[in-house]
């Protein structure tokens, strides 16, 4: 795990955890927000292993690893006692994993935009593991990368941000070229972590008590079904929908999500 970023200095420690392919700074503005709206709360954000400039942990790439892992690399000022864990896609069902394998670290669990169920792939992630994995190593520069990209399949409104990804890279280089860019994450790693993930059933977790407060989805997001919303209330989880908002829902209803937020979990003293 890479250096983790910190918004707030308040007393209640709380990981705020990105999806897949994705990296700590897409929640930043969420976290700068919410941090703002409750000042109780410090708020950490940082790639998860394998993604961004973290390092790939060691062993399978199973949410377990990635578990084990985040919880060795917390900062020291948020290791002392349970966190509130509040995950997007990926992130919230890795911090089912934490609560399962650590539970005295977890204080509480938003999901933000994903079930504890197998996922059914609605979001077209598999297209885009394969476009990644046809993708070469290495390109001269950044417009030949993001056109490489979407020859090999990557949806066009995709490819910004996976270009994120992308960073000045020597070791991948054909000899005597320039430098170029080349990926900074493990694909290989990240496709088989993405079979893993999105086969796992997390419900035995949830029904067991784990402290999962809610859900919050996005109303036109395809992650989230009428079937997940009844189970998960059938176990005493509450469940909101932002009406309008996919699947980024820090994108899409930055202020919705942070009152939300605000509603759902442990008010501060």
């Amino acid at each position: 795990m890479n250096t983790p970023w910190r918004s707030g200095d308040g007393p209640r420690h709380t990981l705020l955890l990105h999806g897949f392919l994705g990296t700590g700074r897409n929640l930043r503005g969420l976290a700068r927000r919410w941090a703002k709206a409750d000042p109780s709360r410090s708020i950490w954000t940082f790639d998860l292993p394998a993604h961004g400039q973290a390092p790939t942990p060691v062993g399978p790439p199973t949410l377990d690893s990635l578990a084990q892992a985040v919880l060795e690399a917390l900062p020291r000022e948020a290791s002392a006692g349970p966190l509130c864990w509040v995950g997007h896609s990926l992130g919230g069902r890795l911090s089912l994993q934490v609560a399962a394998a650590q539970p005295e670290r977890v204080a509480e669990i938003a999901l933000l935009d994903i079930g504890p169920g197998p996922i059914r792939d609605p979001g077209g992630a598999a297209q885009v593991i394969d476009a990644l994995l046809a993708a070469p190593p290495w390109a001269p520069d950044r417009p030949s990368m993001a056109a490489a990209l979407e020859a090999a399949g990557a949806p066009a409104r995709l490819v910004p941000w996976l270009m994120m990804q992308a960073v000045p890279a020597a070791r991948a280089r054909p000899p005597g070229a320039p430098e170029g860019i080349g990926w900074q994450m493990d694909r290989p790693w990240l496709e088989q972590l993405f079979t893993h993930q999105r086969a796992a059933d997390l419900w035995p977790i949830v029904e067991a008590g784990a402290p999962l407060r809610g859900l919050i989805y996005g109303g036109a997001s395809p992650f989230v079904d009428s079937e997940t919303v009844a189970r998960l209330e059938a176990a005493g989880v509450a469940t909101q929908a932002l009406e309008g908002a996919g699947h980024d829902l820090h994108a899409d209803a930055p202020e919705a999500l942070v009152e939300a937020l605000r509603a759902l979990l442990s008010p501060g003293p």
